[in-house]
């Protein structure tokens, strides 16, 4: 049968292909059914409604799934409203919010004929089976339906997480009409053991991980297949334990791919001056770690399971041995205040973390951090309906604090954009904003002036060899851009002579190379 898989539009600030797609479409095209997909979060649309109703009079689907993640949900409920209005096939949604959601997914959107809970590969094909044959899927795990004939709402058993996920087949990025792609994202695990308190999580304190040699093996077929440039391991949890690092990095040394790679989802209290080691040698260049904040009581309350001196040495260790360490960190998290977020920022910046990012604190459906702002803040705003990544254009509020009222929190967001350097020129010339950023740095930034100064030499001495020119010029080459009017067989896979040029930074079409 012919299947759409949607991803609905999302922030531009945050491009890149669906995994989850990725994964779903491979197991569907390995039953032989035709998948097609329409990408509306990296190629958005002033009308993605339009976009996706051409999608659909162009593939003919049997078949539309829509895969949600938080900040999409609003919007994906409207885009599934408005398809119904013209589709008359069969309906589904999954993703992490449809899978905290649940019943009340259905009983929100009319529309939807069924949603697919947790992970998805082997429910949403067993659907796909029963929507071919006409029958109901009553005894389908994962799977929560609406019976239209006495249109009551079904809640089949939940399918237990699969721990072998190494019989899901290599994701599929012909869906998107890729060709060939500079970044490879890949996933040696699944699912985390930590228990963070602003952390949405289905897979409920589960980490399964690859057979490190399958891992190998998909990158290998990636160099083959796409000729790659830069591997991203895009695991939640890469290294649970040192053991777990060091087998991955020492599988990549006896490889001999040599390719440069980035690893998130780093816990710091996991690396070692021995692992430190084998991430230099298995050719690794950038460390993404969750620091969240640097004041104590703000980092104890989060239950990440490390000390902050843990954070701290993490650092240290792996900047010793020349990796790059970018920081994920938060701002409005409970106990959080103006001050501490300021002086959190400083501490990042002292103690050589080489980019920090900032999100805003966003208390997401069945997180502990929803509950503690609903006893001890005040909601302003929809956490379903904001990106909390920090920058000027969107600041993503959406709760106040007594210690960290609105007016304090939108004073440390122009602060820590100076201070990470998400400083925009946009409306202004070219020659004003050069003295703009100046000022902004001495009212915001000034006692770290001379550690800008000592970074942005040393940048720019090392910005030939540095991987953060490469993965500003990656790009993919597509045959065709997943605009939901073409799908793909089984075996079969795409080799036309067209090639579209997108930068994998932010998915803008570029000029074919000469």
């Amino acid at each position: 049968m012919r299947v759409l898989l949607v991803d609905p539009e999302g922030e531009k600030i945050s491009p890149g292909l669906n995994l989850g797609i990725a994964y779903l479409s491979s197991s569907l095209r390995r039953e032989g059914h035709n998948v097609g997909c329409v990408d509306l979060h990296n190629f958005s649309t002033e009308n993605p409604s339009a976009r996706l109703k051409k999608a659909i009079e162009s593939f003919h689907p049997d078949m539309v799934g829509f895969s949600i993640i938080n900040i999409a949900y609003r919007r994906a409920t409207k885009l599934i409203a408005e398809c119904r209005e013209y589709y008359k096939g069969y309906i589904v949604a999954g993703g992490p919010e449809v899978s905290f959601q649940k019943e009340n997914t259905l009983l929100t959107i009319d529309a939807l004929d069924a949603v697919v809970i947790g992970e998805g590969e082997e429910s949403l094909v067993k659907l796909a089976e029963c929507v071919q044959a006409g029958t109901k899927p009553n005894s389908v795990e994962g799977v929560i339906f609406r019976d239209r004939d006495s249109n009551k709402v079904i809640t089949n058993p939940a399918r237990l997480l699969r721990n072998d996920i190494d019989s899901y087949p290599f994701p599929d990025y012909e869906v998107f009409g890729v060709r060939r792609m500079d970044i490879y994202p890949v996933i040696s695990s699944r699912g985390c053991p930590h228990n963070c308190s602003f952390c949405s999580k289905y897979t409920v304190r589960s980490w399964r991980g690859r057979r490190i040699n399958q891992v190998i093996s998909e990158i290998k077929q990636a160099k083959e297949k796409y000729q790659i440039k830069i591997i991203q391991l895009w695991d939640s949890c890469f290294n649970p334990t040192e053991k777990r690092a060091e087998e991955l990095c020492d599988a990549l040394i006896a490889s001999g791919l040599n390719i440069p790679w980035v690893a998130m989802g780093v816990r710091a209290d996991k690396i070692s001056d021995v692992v430190a080691k084998k991430l230099l040698l298995s050719n690794c260049k950038i460390l993404w770690m969750g620091i969240e904040s640097f004041d104590g009581q703000v980092f104890e309350a989060i239950d990440k399971g490390e000390k902050l001196e843990d954070i701290k040495r993490g650092v240290q260790v792996a900047r010793k041995y020349g990796l790059s360490v970018y920081g994920f960190m938060i701002m409005g998290l409970p106990h959080d205040s103006l001050k501490k977020t300021l002086h959190s920022a400083d501490e990042a910046i002292k103690l050589g973390v080489d980019r920090i990012f900032y999100a805003t604190a966003t208390p997401f459906t069945e997180t502990r951090l929803y509950g503690w702002v609903k006893e001890h803040g005040t909601m302003l705003g929809d956490p379903l309906a904001v990106n909390q990544i920090i920058t000027e254009e969107n600041n993503g509020i959406i709760f106040e604090t007594k210690e960290f009222s609105l007016s304090d929190r939108k004073k440390a967001l122009r602060a820590l954009n100076v201070k990470t350097g998400f400083i925009s020129s946009k409306g202004m010339h070219h020659c004003i904003f050069p003295l703009y950023k100046i000022v902004l740095i001495l009212r915001y930034d000034f006692k770290n002036i001379f550690r800008r100064f000592l970074k942005s030499i040393r940048y720019r001495r090392n910005k030939v060899s540095r991987i953060e020119t490469l993965m500003e010029n990656a790009v993919l080459c597509l045959n065709r851009i997943p605009d939901g009017s073409w799908g793909i067989l089984k075996d079969e896979c795409s080799n036309e002579d067209q090639i579209i040029i997108v930068r994998q930074k932010d998915f803008s079409i570029q000029p074919e190379r000469k």
